[in-house]
């Protein structure tokens, strides 16, 4: 059930993401407190205290190359705490091999466009679909 409402959380976080290359900090709280409640209510979960540390200090260091924005740092950083660290270079491998795709449909269309206008990649739909695959696979 809290594996359902996160995922909808995402969606939303996603569709956010693609409509306007923000993700709020609203959304981040709302999935730190869905997250939160999961932890309270179902003792399958576990915090991942080493996960969180990498993902932040990877993230940290992409954002300060300029590739990613704060938004971004802070989701991983959120979702990471969800995947047990022997799985968390997996979610790294699903999010970049998500983002590249996702990446080569921005620059095909940019390719046709007329419009010049670059507003980056919306990659916490990668983010997003990287570590909810792996936290739905390891949960099973």
């Amino acid at each position: 059930m809290e594996i359902a409402v996160i995922s909808v959380v995402l969606l939303w976080i996603s569709y956010t993401d693609i409509q306007s290359r923000i993700i709020s900090n609203n959304a981040i709280v709302i999935l730190m407190m869905c997250i939160s409640f999961g932890f309270v209510f179902n003792d399958s979960l576990s915090f991942n205290i080493l996960s969180l540390g990498i993902t932040f200090a990877i993230g940290i260091s992409i954002y300060a190359m300029g590739f990613w924005g704060a938004g971004d740092v802070k989701l991983s950083c959120v979702l990471s705490v969800l995947v047990p660290f022997e799985h968390l270079f997996s979610s790294y491998y699903y999010m970049v091999i998500l983002g590249g795709v996702i990446s080569l449909f921005y620059l095909i269309k940019s390719m046709i466009s007329t419009s010049k206008h670059d507003d980056g990649i919306p990659y916490g739909v990668a983010i997003s679909l990287g570590f909810i695959s792996v936290i739905f696979s390891t949960s099973l």
